[in-house]
């Protein structure tokens, strides 16, 4: 991506040599995801082994809910002081319109204990990019972007019952790999349907993508893990050992 803005915005969250570069690709990958993410499904980038994270969530005709983790989910070393509150309001993110108590899903469904905003449609994808290099990298300190993982789920539903249990305030369910690995593989496979014009692309019948261009069949298997993509293709066949 040619997106100078996004280059700054890069440059400027991460401090160590290299991270600016990683960044930059954080913010293409995210691009990518968002671009392809179906309405009730979830796309988080979750920092390891830290308790920070930004979610996005579709929700079709109404645009798509942005979240970031705030101080109800954070505790001790962890928690955002007033000078990142501020600048987390200084973004556009919306402050907590109240605890977990309080802004539960069924309780309070336009607002959120986390840090939000809500996106009409259409959406600005590498504005939004930006904007969660900058949460992540300005905000919580995240030095590189080789310290984030994607996570991609069905979203939680609210239930008839007020619930506390927000657990870490993330907006998927606790899914098996299973599950991810098949909801990462629609997420692909639309990604692929795009970029290679081919409306009627889909799974073969052991579940791998396979995109077949002037003869050439090249095949994506992804781990039932979520560790790994291989990405195969037969260069020739037929040919005399």
């Amino acid at each position: 991506m040619s997106d100078l803005g996004l280059e700054k915005q890069a440059a400027r969250a991460a401090s160590l040599e290299g991270g600016a570069q990683s960044w930059q690709k954080f913010g293409r990958d995210l691009m990518c995801l968002l671009t392809a993410l179906k309405e009730q499904y979830a796309i988080v980038c979750q920092a390891v082994g830290r308790p920070y994270f930004v979610q996005f969530v579709d929700q079709g005709q109404e645009g798509l809910r942005a979240e970031a983790v705030s101080n109800n989910f954070l505790v001790g070393e962890t928690r955002l002081d007033n000078r990142q509150t501020i600048a987390m309001l200084r973004l556009g993110w919306q402050t907590p319109t109240g605890n977990l108590e309080s802004s539960t899903p069924h309780r309070d469904p336009e607002g959120s204990p986390n840090f939000f905003m809500q996106l009409p449609p259409p959406i600005d994808y590498p504005k939004l990019a930006r904007l969660a290099i900058r949460t992540l990298g300005d905000v919580y300190k995240i030095a590189s972007a080789a310290d984030m993982r994607f996570e991609l789920a069905p979203r939680q539903r609210p239930s008839n019952e007020d619930s506390a249990e927000r657990g870490n305030g993330r907006a998927v369910n606790s899914v098996s790999a299973a599950e991810t690995a098949e909801a990462l593989k629609r997420t692909i496979l639309a990604i692929l349907r795009e970029i290679s014009g081919i409306p009627t692309l889909d799974l073969d019948a052991d579940g791998d993508l396979v995109l077949e261009y002037r003869g050439l069949k090249v095949y994506f298997l992804i781990s039932p893990q979520v560790r790994w993509m291989r990405i195969t293709a037969v260069l020739a066949d037929g040919v005399p050992i």
